[in-house]
C-alpha cells in the first residue's frame, strides 16, 4: 500500500513533466526521421528517447531524493512494521534517535544519508554535464 500512495501522489506530476517535454520535441526532427526511413521504433529510440534523456535524469533524481525522504507514510500507515518490513532510512534514523534515544548513532546515519543523497544529485550533474 505504501507502494500505491507514493504512485499516486507521484503520477500527475511525472505525467506533466512529459508532457511539457513532449511538446517541446521539434515535429521537424520527427518528420525527418521519417522521410529518411526510420520506422516508429528507430525514431522512438534514436530521436524521442536521447531528447527527453535530460528530463528522464530530472525524474528519476527527484524520485530517488524523494522516495529516501519518505517518513510520513511509514509512520502513520504502518509504523515501519510488520515487524521491520516498511522501514525506510528515514523511519530508521528517526526510531534510532526519538525511540532508541541515540542520538549519536542517528545523527551518524543522517549524515550518511545526507552523503549518498549528494552522491545521487552529483552522478546526475556529471551525467548532465555529458550531455552539453
Amino acid at each position: 500500500m505504501l507502494a500505491v500512495t507514493e504512485i499516486w501522489g507521484w503520477a500527475p506530476l511525472i505525467a506533466l513533466i512529459f508532457l511539457g517535454a513532449l511538446a517541446t520535441i521539434n515535429l521537424e526532427i520527427l518528420e525527418a526521421a521519417k522521410v529518411d526511413g526510420a520506422t516508429e521504433w528507430q525514431t522512438f529510440w534514436r530521436v524521442t528517447l536521447p531528447i527527453l534523456s535530460p528530463v528522464l535524469l530530472l525524474i528519476t533524481l527527484l524520485r530517488i531524493i524523494f522516495s529516501l525522504r519518505v517518513i510520513d507514510q511509514v509512520f502513520t500507515m504502518t509504523g515501519g512494521g510488520p515487524g521491520d518490513a516498511t522501514e525506510t532510512l528515514n523511519f530508521f534514523v528517526y526510531k534510532t534517535g526519538f525511540q532508541f534515544f541515540d542520538i549519536g548513532y542517528a545523527s551518524a546515519l543522517a549524515y550518511i544519508l545526507m552523503a549518498l543523497l549528494y552522491a545521487v544529485a552529483y552522478l546526475y550533474v556529471k551525467a548532465l554535464m555529458r550531455r552539453v
